[in-house]
């Protein structure tokens, strides 16, 4: 198996995860299931076992695979597909009244029964038939029959552009498998990144369209019953860029308060986002003079022999803009260093001792949540 497993073309749709909990999904595998059940479409599961209508299968198969993959050497599919040890699931489909079915694609994978899991080497559908939803509901039939054989994982290697496909069925970079389950059974492939899937038991992916159909008006219905019905008209942000708690219709019906507002925008904050809130919020408090600017050496004659590493919101806030916070250490170290700096500086009872340690207590639970929300 090499690298390659499926050109860009034969991704489904770019949208689909951003759509496949929605309408779009559900009435494309909801459509496919259909036509399984009026006789349309048809998988079956074959291999390399003399049968002669499953070889002409495997030679369909291969000539499919060889013309979406016209880099990968023919004789090197010849090899996999016709390899006894390899299995395939194929797509056939009825394209006319008095046609009999024609092979529109398919998936060939190895399996590892003892280690309870497929090597997934080729998925491919034919190109007058992509992006109606043959690949996810091909990869879900797959997993259907790895749960009759007591199969936990999918593994795969894929090449850039395979990887999103992928995604979309639930295989991830982040590997579940334990490493001696498959460590030694399968080929490293340079230039390709392995992923793996887990099978959930539990799920039945034949017909997960009509389940998440169903969980999706239970929410809905349940939305409906504790909704306020009242539609207000939508914000316009081409006024502002920002609205306040109290600009906004329609959040305190809903039950909101200001506190619960607030912290919604704050997790849609990127790191630099948020560094910029806290280092504003500093600079907001009626606290935060002392620390706005750096100290005046003229001013305070012996401060930069005492402090070796000052620091201020200004510079800080130029710190921000030049990009030199990578992660949240670098970026609370300086913070801290406000109040650090000021106590090292001032004796206990002058009135900039007293201001660092007030501000401090009041970013100390800001900088907590947004290390929570940034950790290293």
């Amino acid at each position: 198996m090499e690298k390659s497993k499926m050109e860009p073309s034969q991704a489904e749709d770019p949208n689909f995860a951003n759509t496949k909990v929605g309408k779009g999904y559900l009435e494309r595998d909801k459509g496919i299931k259909k036509e399984e059940d009026d006789g349309i479409v048809e998988f079956r599961c074959i291999k390399n076992n003399k049968n002669r209508e499953e070889l002409k299968h495997l030679i369909d198969l291969k000539c499919i695979i060889a013309k979406q993959l016209p880099r990968m050497p023919k004789a090197y599919i010849v090899r996999l597909i016709m390899d006894r040890i390899h299995e395939s699931i194929i797509i056939l489909k009825k394209v006319g009244e008095d046609k009999e079915k024609e092979l529109i694609g398919g998936v060939v994978y190895r399996p590892f029964y003892d280690q309870k899991f497929f090597e997934i080497a080729f998925l491919t559908i034919v190109t007058t038939e992509q992006y109606k939803g043959y690949g996810t509901r091909i990869m879900n039939v797959l997993k259907n029959y790895a749960q009759s054989k007591g199969i936990d994982y999918f593994v795969t290697y894929a090449d850039n552009h395979a990887i999103d496909y992928f995604k979309k069925q639930g295989f991830s970079t982040k590997l579940r498998i334990p490493e001696e389950q498959y460590k030694g059974y399968i080929k490293h492939y340079d230039g390709g990144t392995i992923m793996d899937c887990y099978i959930n038991k539990y799920i039945d992916f034949k017909n997960i369209s009509q389940i998440m159909k169903k969980q999706k008006e239970f929410i809905m219905n349940v939305i409906s019953n504790i909704a306020h019905k009242k539609i207000y008209k939508p914000l316009d942000f081409s006024k502002k860029s920002s609205y306040s708690f109290d600009e906004i219709p329609g959040l305190k019906e809903a039950g909101w308060n200001e506190d619960d507002y607030k912290n919604s925008i704050e997790d849609d904050k990127t790191f630099d986002q948020y560094c910029v809130y806290i280092t504003e919020k500093i600079k907001a408090h009626k606290s935060s003079w002392p620390f706005l600017t750096p100290v005046n050496k003229d001013e305070v004659i012996d401060y930069y022999d005492v402090i070796k590493e000052p620091i201020d919101l200004e510079t800080i806030s130029k710190n921000i803009e030049n990009g030199k916070y990578k992660d949240m250490d670098t970026f609370e170290s300086d913070v801290m260093r406000l109040f650090s700096n000021c106590k090292q500086y001032n004796d206990k009872d002058t009135i900039f001792y007293l201001l660092a340690s007030g501000l401090e207590e009041y970013i100390i639970p800001h900088i907590k949540k947004m290390r929570e929300k940034f950790a290293s």
